[in-house]
């Protein structure tokens, strides 16, 4: 009732009791025209100012009935409150994002650093070998260079701005 009693509301539209800002009132009255040509809407998220001032995010379906002869008989409008449900998941997306740039991190700071100094290690061991053992060395060496290069895409991946600016 978002505050409201129903002698308040009763009879009237959302855009007269001033639930809705000019922006949702002219969404509104497109949704409420659609109904009486018969047409179905599609579920809406609209913002509507509880008595109290607050705003909350609403999720409307809404359909209608004809009569015989076709013309509107009764529009059945439900609305569920979605505000909270919409906050929890800003707030998933926000630990997702921390929980990624911290993998990044990990991955730059603590494996990416590791395998450049393994990579540095074996370049000191190709340079001490020969022959065959060399090339070996030189392989493992390629490999552990596209290692370091393929941990720095991944680390930049998850956390762009974090690890750049290190």
């Amino acid at each position: 009732t978002m505050g409201y009693r129903e002698k308040e509301v009763r009879g009237k539209t959302a855009w007269e009791i001033g639930l809705m800002d000019e922006l949702e009132i002219a969404r509104s009255k497109a949704r409420f025209a659609r109904l009486l040509r018969g047409e179905d809407n599609p579920p809406a998220d609209v913002r509507l100012r509880a008595k109290n001032g607050e705003w909350h995010t609403i999720e409307l379906r809404s359909t209608s009935t004809r009569k015989p002869d076709g013309s509107p008989d009764r529009l059945i409008i439900t609305g569920s409150d979605v505000t909270e449900r919409n906050r929890l998941q800003r707030e998933v997306l926000r630990v997702v994002e921390q929980e990624q740039a911290r993998v990044g991190h990990d991955l730059h700071d603590g494996v990416g650093q590791t395998m450049t100094g393994m990579v540095i290690m074996m370049e000191a061991l190709e340079a001490e070998l020969q022959g065959e053992a060399k090339a070996t060395a030189r392989r493992i060496h390629e490999l552990m260079n596209e290692s370091v290069a393929e941990v720095r895409r991944m680390s930049h991946g998850l956390s762009p701005t974090s690890v750049k600016y290190r």
